[in-house]
């Protein structure tokens, strides 16, 4: 969804910059499940662009359901850092 949240994009695209910037091998067979089921939970939409050659592709944006989703996950993943912090210096 991070990479949602700058420009809409289709699926091979994200399982490209995934493996580029976060240097994960990630699958097909598992961007697509995903991304479905971040659509049925309506935090990310999708369309269909023809393209002028090859198939169309299903490009997928973040919605603003999607941009709250992340800020809660954000404030959240703040919170665990900061008890791992304090945990650390028990």
């Amino acid at each position: 969804m991070l990479l949602l949240q700058k420009k809409e994009r289709y699926g091979y695209e994200l399982i490209s910059e995934i493996k580029k910037l976060a240097d994960m091998d990630i699958a097909e067979g598992t961007i697509y499940p995903l991304l479905s089921r971040l659509k049925k939970e309506k935090l990310v939409e999708s369309r269909w662009v023809e393209m002028d050659e090859g198939v169309p592709r299903k490009y997928y944006q973040i919605t603003d359901l999607g941009n709250e989703y992340l800020e809660t996950m954000y404030q959240y993943l703040g919170e665990l850092m900061q008890a791992i912090t304090d945990l650390k210096q028990v």
